[in-house]
């Protein structure tokens, strides 16, 4: 095994490190290295995303874009994760996320979470398996559900009292990512 790891290792050190864009336009925003996920608008210039070098928790990162395309824009922590899926933010600051966590020693689940701009964090459901969510203007939240065997669309009403499933769900069916068309 070691001497199969160090043939592939050493593969990998032949390979270029800059081949140049790959589409006309193309620049690299986040530092190199470890995973950049989930990338929301967070308005007209500027992203909010969920990175993690490899060595440390996800955390939910901004990164604004400037126009001068010749230098690498900074990111900004907003705060510091414990999921590697999507920040949604409201117009008021807050963050709506998913959060996965055991329920019992042997399940995980996924719920959805409000962290405020003060960074106080707010449970909104429970034992749902609700995840990648996209808030609309109104606060209507579509999330991809869990279900055993399959997942589904479905709606988190306004006041987080009712979910409303979008789709059936079976095993022919896998869905993810939803998002809100721009005119909701």
């Amino acid at each position: 095994l070691t001497s199969e790891y160090n043939r592939w290792r050493d593969s990998l050190q032949r390979v270029p490190t800059d081949t140049g864009a790959s589409i006309a336009g193309w620049r690299d925003l986040t530092p190199a290295g470890g995973i950049a996920d989930a990338p929301r608008w967070l308005n007209d210039s500027t992203l909010i995303y969920n990175a993690t070098s490899g060595r440390a928790s996800f955390a939910a990162y901004t990164i604004a874009l400037g126009a001068d395309s010749g230098s690498r824009p900074k990111p900004s922590r907003l705060r510091r994760g414990d999921t590697d899926g999507a920040n949604v933010a409201l117009a008021n600051g807050a963050l709506v996320f998913a959060r996965l966590e055991y329920s019992s020693p042997y399940d995980l689940r996924s719920d959805l979470y409000l962290e405020s701009p003060n960074g106080a964090t707010r449970r909104i459901t429970k034992g749902e398996r609700l995840s990648n969510p996209d808030v609309r203007a109104d606060l209507r939240i579509v999330v991809m559900q869990t279900i055993p065997g399959a997942t589904r669309l479905a709606v988190v009403s306004a006041d987080e009292r009712t979910i409303t499933p979008l789709t059936h769900g079976d095993e022919t069916e896998m869905w993810t990512e939803p998002r809100w068309s721009p005119d909701g």
